[in-house]
């Protein structure tokens, strides 16, 4: 994969696109321009449908507007994403580079709003989990830096990234994501106690994006000797173990799969079941990468009543029977079938409790 040097590249800082003149899919605006003031179009955010980033219209780079100069060399690390599933994969998409790269400051894209440029940003005040998965790529946390304002850089190395969303997954960044997991885990050892081999990875916990009666299903799971585990009430490290020491790892899809990224041993036999009404290539694309034996099933049925057009922020109804189904075939639980007459019921109650409390997502 290339990296590109740039020489007296000049980079905006990164904003929301609220001009519907840029094309669709345009979320942010901000670029990299080398140093004829040509914007770095390979740089720029992609997914599978499209590119998410965009140059400003008619913007020419002026060294009047620079706040500040980076003198020594640098790399630049992409866009900087809060969202767990959305780091491991976008923010960290250039591993492959970075895990080598011991010694240049790396600067990232951040999406300013006013918050952020009320209170600034720093390594010190980003979740622990970031600030983890940050040090065991880098080893220096001073070496995270963040683009605030339009910045110069005498000598910027570029490389592309090793990860497209529901696009590729390349092998060496795969690679570089399980020295991440392996560092992070010699650092900040696991407290995983009283699991046993065949876990469910539970959404029964979470606010939002519930299963209309997960925490049923799950108790007939515990007798059939399954261990539930809620992966957001694990250490970075416990979630990367499961997949080292689990046999069989089970769940409704969400980004506590992506967590296989950060494992060096692809142990686990994973049963993944999709969430939603679209199909996300991300799942079979990472378990083929990391080299885990997956299967994939859809047994959606429908959402619940939430008008958000965010599928995550919507409660879900499953075929739960055709889950258990599965697990039967494959030896996996002794009892033969699986029924819940109440799932349109308890459906209703999820949707009832995300009313009272996330209104705003029904209107």
């Amino acid at each position: 994969m290339p990296a590109e040097t740039l020489f007296n590249a000049l980079v905006t800082p990164l904003k929301m696109c609220k001009d519907p003149g840029y094309p669709p899919p345009t979320q942010f605006i901000g670029s990299i321009y080398d140093q004829d003031g040509n914007p770095n179009t390979a740089s720029l955010l992609a997914r599978s449908y499209g590119v998410l980033q965009s140059p400003e219209k008619d913007y020419r780079p002026s060294g009047s507007e620079v706040v500040l100069n980076v003198e020594k060399d640098a790399v630049y690390g992409g866009v900087f994403f809060a969202h767990y599933g959305h780091f491991l994969l976008e923010t960290l998409a250039r591993a492959w580079f970075l895990v080598e790269n011991t010694t240049d400051d790396v600067y990232f894209h951040i999406c300013l709003n006013d918050k952020i440029i009320r209170q600034g940003v720093d390594f010190d005040g980003l979740p622990i989990w970031q600030k983890q998965l940050l040090s065991a790529t880098f080893l220096r946390s001073d070496r995270v830096k963040f683009i605030l304002g339009v910045t110069k850089f005498n000598c910027l190395k570029v490389p592309s990234p090793g990860l497209v969303i529901q696009k590729f997954c390349e092998k060496e960044q795969a690679l570089a994501m399980a020295t991440i997991g392996r560092r992070l885990c010699e650092n900040h050892p696991h407290q995983l106690a009283n699991l046993k081999n065949k876990i469910w990875l539970s959404r029964s916990s979470l606010n939002r994006g519930a299963i209309a009666g997960e925490a049923e299903f799950e108790q007939a799971l515990v007798k059939e000797g399954f261990s539930i585990v809620h992966p957001e009430k694990l250490s970075m490290s416990g979630q990367i173990k499961l997949f080292e020491m689990a046999e069989v790892i089970a769940g409704i899809e969400g980004s506590a799969f992506h967590t296989l990224l950060l494992s060096g041993e692809p142990k686990a036999k994973l049963f993944h079941f999709k969430r939603g009404r679209v199909k996300n290539n991300n799942y079979p694309m990472l378990a083929e990468a990391c080299g885990f034996d997956a299967e994939f099933y859809d047994f959606f049925i429908k959402y619940g009543e939430l008008r958000s057009k965010v599928e995550n922020l919507q409660n879900i109804l499953q075929d739960l029977s055709k889950i258990w189904d599965v697990f039967f075939q494959h030896g996996l639980v002794e009892r033969e079938t699986y029924t819940d007459d109440l799932l349109e019921s308890r459906l209703q109650e999820l949707d009832q409790q995300s009313k009272r409390d996330f209104p705003n997502l029904f209107h």
